[in-house]
């Protein structure tokens, strides 16, 4: 009895700092510009994502810094949702979006994806981090892990960037409504609206 004791005190105190680091991922999610809490990841912490393999907090910390500045000026992004699929990993699905403002029509770019964290089952500290971006790595509902195509990444990329070209369908946001992308992927979009009244009587 008293090892059964001490095996569920053992498990209450995973699930309460799974929720503690679960809470600080949305957190971090939801401000590009944040840097990752040391006290969340273990010592041999190693993230992979399409961009490449980092070591380390401060390793990944500097990559996501010199892309954001580089590339991403300006970007912002939020946490669309959450799933525990097994007590020992954590999913954050994510939006990012930055506005090319040096462009007369000020085109939005964006992006959508999921990480994957794969958590200590003594401490519920970070081991590992997969990133995936929905129009790289999701096929058929499911993530799979492949390499960057440049040719296509820069098509998605440049069809962003584009104007209003007679071939891109008008949508309801070109008509005034606000909207969150929550998922690109290969030749679709989820997208969330606010409540609006198209017609009444």
């Amino acid at each position: 009895r008293l090892d059964c004791g001490l095996q569920e005190n053992a498990t209450q105190i995973f699930r309460r700092r799974k929720r503690l680091v679960l809470r600080a991922l949305v957190a971090l999610h939801s401000d590009f510009w944040a840097d990752a809490p040391r006290e969340l990841y273990a010592e041999s912490f190693v993230a992979n994502g399409p961009l490449g393999t980092t070591r380390g907090v401060p390793d990944y910390d500097g990559a996501a810094d010199v892309l954001g500045r580089a590339w991403l000026p300006g970007a912002a992004i939020s946490c669309t949702a959450t799933t525990q699929p097994a007590d020992d990993v954590a999913c954050v699905y994510w939006s990012l979006r930055f506005t090319l403002a040096a462009l007369p029509w000020r085109p939005s770019v964006c992006w959508t994806g999921m990480s994957r964290f794969e958590l200590d089952q003594a401490s519920a500290a970070i081991l590992r981090q997969e990133d995936f971006w929905d129009s790289v790595h999701l096929r058929r509902g499911a993530y799979r892990r492949r390499p960057i195509d440049p040719i296509a990444a820069a098509a998605d990329v440049a069809l962003q960037l584009a104007p209003s070209w007679p071939w891109k369908r008008r949508t309801p946001s070109e008509a005034g409504l606000p909207f969150e992308v929550l998922r690109r992927a290969r030749g679709y979009e989820v997208r969330r609206y606010p409540p609006f009244c198209t017609a009444s009587t």
